[in-house]
């Protein structure tokens, strides 16, 4: 039993660290942002990957972070319709997505407008976060010198990485992504 669950383990993890990257945990205070206290609070421990290196758009050997990251500005860029972007996004989430974006025209052309302009980007980091994957992202926009930083919700869909809204409202979810934001794309970031 116990090698299934080392095998199970090792299937679910190949292809997320690579040679690059390393895993390690991180631990998070579970306070109220901003707020300060000499009681004791609990302590979260939040797995992590980081290491990446290099933009995605000059490396020939991309690890499926990078791969995705690619395809969905590479997709948003070129699609000339909502359903343009269905291949990117889970099952679940692509319906609301899709009613969105088609209420008003100008929020999906402004949205197709924001990621053409995307010169380069790179992988930060990535959380993990029970079955899905928040990756940070550092986005060049071109003609200027500005850095946009981003972080998309991800996990498996038959085998593929897709975005998903599904966790938006998740308030674990948020507290970690408030909480690791700040600190580690600084560290991230150099």
């Amino acid at each position: 039993m116990k090698f299934i669950s080392l095998l199970i383990f090792l299937v679910f993890f190949s292809g997320v660290v690579t040679a690059e990257t390393k895993q390690r945990v991180i631990e998070i205070e579970m306070k109220p942002i901003g707020e300060t206290t000499n009681k004791l609070v609990p302590l979260v421990r939040v797995p992590v990957i980081e290491g990446f290196s290099g933009y995605v758009e000059n490396k020939k050997n991309m690890n499926n972070h990078e791969q995705f990251i690619r395809l969905m500005v590479e997709t948003y860029s070129s699609a000339d319709t909502v359903d343009g972007i269905q291949k990117i996004w889970d099952s679940r989430s692509f319906e609301s997505v899709k009613k969105m974006l088609s209420s008003d025209p100008d929020i999906f052309d402004q949205n197709s407008k924001y990621y053409s302009r995307i010169e380069k980007s790179k992988v930060l980091g990535v959380v993990l976060y029970g079955s899905y994957e928040i990756i940070f992202v550092k986005h060049k926009i071109s003609g200027s010198e500005e850095f946009r930083e981003r972080y998309y919700p991800v996990y498996l869909q038959d085998g593929e990485r897709v975005l998903s809204n599904e966790i938006g409202n998740d308030y674990f979810y948020q507290f970690i992504v408030s909480k690791i934001k700040p600190d580690l794309l600084e560290r991230w970031s150099k």
